[in-house]
Parts: structure tokens; C-alpha cells; sequence
């Protein structure tokens, strides 16, 4: 089991599992973050209730994990799309479209808004996930998923 921590990752650890496991040896791909989209919109208070680049949910878990690492004075709101910064929302995705947009970056490089990011919110996302990654290898090992 490969647990990915990099939306980029994503897409290249699928297709590795793909053909690993067809070809006998399996992996299974854990996105943590996926585990708990339910608690992120529960938890996270600003306006964008998901897990986006540099946002309130990975701010907010580095304060908790490595505070001193965080400046909050950088922490510059940012929930245009990112590949068009004039544009309110995203109208590909409202179409059903994919366009990788992390590619276009913002000035700051953040998208989303860690002026919201406190550390206790940190603690519940990690806890959160924490708890849903020991439930999902304790799965694919008891159920003999690995083979």
C-alpha cells in the first residue's frame, strides 16, 4: 500500500496499481486527504472547504505539525481559479472538464485561504486521517486484499 500525500502523484500511482496488480503484485493507492472529505467540509472554516495548494487545511496541519515553519503574514487569500486569477469561478469544471490548473500558478502560489488556518484545526484533519489510514491497512491486510 502506497499512501500519496501529492494531488500530482495521483494519476501516475493509479496506473502503476493498475498493471502491478494485474501483473500479481498488489498495491493499493491511499490519498489521504480522500479519506476524510466529509470532515474537511465539517472542520474547515472558511470558504473553501476543501483541500486545495497551500490552503486552510494544509496550513492549518502544518501549524499543528511544524508551527515554526508557517508565516502567517504570507498567508494571502486566493479562490479565483487559478489558471485565470480574474475569473470568480471555474467554468470547465462546473462543464465537467479537466484542466490541470495547478500548472498555472497564482502569484503567491496558493489557492484557496489560509487566513482561515488555526491549529487545532490541524489536529482534527490529522486525527481524522490518521484514523482512516490505520482503518484502511488494517482492511486491505485483514481481508487478505494483498494477496
Amino acid at each position: 500500500m502506497v499512501i500519496n500525500g501529492h494531488g500530482g502523484n495521483i494519476p501516475p500511482l493509479r496506473a502503476a496499481a493498475w498493471q502491478l496488480t494485474t501483473d500479481g503484485y498488489p498495491l493499493a493507492i491511499v490519498t489521504y486527504w480522500e479519506l476524510i472529505v466529509e470532515e474537511q467540509t465539517q472542520f474547515l472554516c472558511g470558504p473553501v472547504n476543501h483541500i486545495r495548494h497551500g490552503c486552510e487545511f494544509e496550513t492549518s496541519m502544518m501549524m499543528e505539525i511544524r508551527p515554526e515553519g508557517v508565516d502567517m503574514s504570507k498567508a494571502v487569500d486566493c479562490v479565483h481559479p487559478p489558471w485565470n486569477p480574474t475569473l470568480k469561478r471555474d467554468p470547465l469544471r462546473g462543464e465537467g472538464v479537466f484542466f490541470p490548473s495547478v500548472f498555472r500558478r497564482t502569484g503567491p502560489g496558493i489557492v484557496g485561504t489560509p487566513a482561515y488556518a488555526k491549529p487545532e484545526t490541524g489536529t482534527k484533519l490529522l486525527d481524522a486521517a490518521s484514523d482512516k489510514l490505520a482503518r484502511v491497512v488494517r482492511i486491505f491486510r485483514e481481508t487478505d486484499l494483498g494477496m
